[in-house]
């Protein structure tokens, strides 16, 4: 009775319709939530960090660049990496005005892994702070010194693709930074 919830009215009907007896109903509605299971993988809960760092407009992402490379090689998608800050009101004003954006989102949910990086994370990562190992990564790795700044890395080297996109709102110069990993 406990997975009736997860069921809409409509497959709870379905179900209750489709099988004569109660035990091949119960059958049934586990087989469901066993479904149901195995696909909340693609949420974030279950990456490292989701339980404390969240991206805006439920746009799917990771907060560890090694789980986003992963990723990105597994659906061949390149990797937008979001170099952004808790306490950066320039980055909310980027999240408000382009990653919000209708074509920015499509774009963002069917072609690439994102990947953000808080530059100001007090969150414990072997004696260092996650937001200390993000700000020496995007420095050393992609000379990126500022946030929100934007990087795309292509799925099969992970090696910088263009040059990096910095604070803009302008949504259009957005998507060309987009195009030009696709």
């Amino acid at each position: 009775e406990r997975w009736i919830g997860t069921l809409s009215e409509t497959d709870t009907l379905i179900v209750a319709a489709a099988l004569a007896s109660k035990e091949e109903w119960v059958e049934e509605v586990e087989r469901k939530y066993s479904d149901l299971e195995s696909t909340a993988n693609y949420s974030t809960p279950s990456r490292k960090y989701a339980d404390t760092l969240s991206l805006p407009h439920d746009i799917d992402g990771y907060f560890d660049i090694d789980e986003a490379i992963e990723a990105a090689k597994d659906q061949q998608k390149p990797i937008l990496v979001y170099i952004t800050a808790h306490a950066c009101n320039n980055s909310r004003d980027m999240e408000n005005n382009v990653l919000g954006d209708e074509r920015v989102l499509k774009m963002l949910h069917d072609s690439f892994i994102v990947c953000a990086l808080f530059v100001d994370d007090n969150t414990d990562v072997d004696g260092t702070s996650l937001g200390r190992k993000n700000c020496q990564l995007a420095s050393t790795n992609w000379n990126v010194n500022a946030n929100p700044s934007f990087v795309l890395l292509a799925a099969e080297s992970n090696t910088i693709v263009g040059t990096p996109y910095v604070y803009n709102t302008d949504v259009e110069a957005f998507i060309e930074f987009l195009n030009t990993a696709l």
